[in-house]
């Protein structure tokens, strides 16, 4: 039987694990803005400035409360809903062929699983 600590830490150590590419991500959206914005307008996405500052505090602010715990079903469900809408409009393999679809297919997978990541974070019995 597993003890309550070990319950504790291991639940502790998943909110630990998935956030540094939300926290990576959103400081990148910060430090290379210019950047940042002439990539989303190739996807040809309304109100760019918003939306990237939209994603940033997203992202930063959804990190905190996921290791904080604060808020944590919330931010967990922000961020999941938030990476399934940018894995859609940023990662369409189904759009690209060849090598980058190989590419733009394994960034989809590896968000879908930090959303499973998240949904498990969001719905474990102490979250709220």
């Amino acid at each position: 039987m597993t003890s309550s600590r070990s319950l504790h830490l291991g639940e502790f150590a998943a909110r630990v694990l998935v956030v540094p590419i939300f926290v990576t991500s959103g400081i990148g959206k910060l430090t290379a803005w210019n950047s940042n914005v002439a990539y989303m307008a190739t996807r040809q996405l309304p109100a760019i400035r918003l939306l990237l500052a939209t994603a940033a505090l997203i992202e930063l602010i959804g990190s905190v409360c996921v290791i904080s715990g604060v808020r944590l079903r919330t931010a967990a469900i922000v961020l999941g809903v938030y990476l399934v809408i940018v894995t859609c409009t940023f990662h369409d393999f189904w759009n690209v062929s060849g090598m980058n679809a190989s590419m733009q297919r394994t960034q989809f997978l590896e968000n879908v699983a930090i959303v499973g990541g998240l949904l498990h974070i969001a719905f474990t019995r102490r979250a709220s």
